[in-house]
């Protein structure tokens, strides 16, 4: 999904700019953590299930809903 939409916390592209990670923060942390809870819940809540229900093995995904 993320190939042709852009989030809200995504700043858009800018040729040239460079950014340095743990340095450089130019997202809205907020909604970026918002949007992870948001897909964790779908994953847990749909996606899973619908493997489980199909006889698909996975590895249980080990994460937390806050992003952090």
């Amino acid at each position: 999904e993320r190939a042709w939409h852009q989030a809200d916390w995504e700043l858009p592209y800018a040729a040239g700019v460079t950014y340095e990670l743990g340095v450089t923060h130019h997202v809205d942390m907020a909604a970026l953590n918002r949007d992870w809870a948001g897909f964790a819940t779908v994953l847990k809540e749909r996606e899973l299930p619908k493997l489980t229900r199909a006889g698909i093995g996975f590895r249980q995904p080990t994460f937390t809903l806050t992003g952090e």
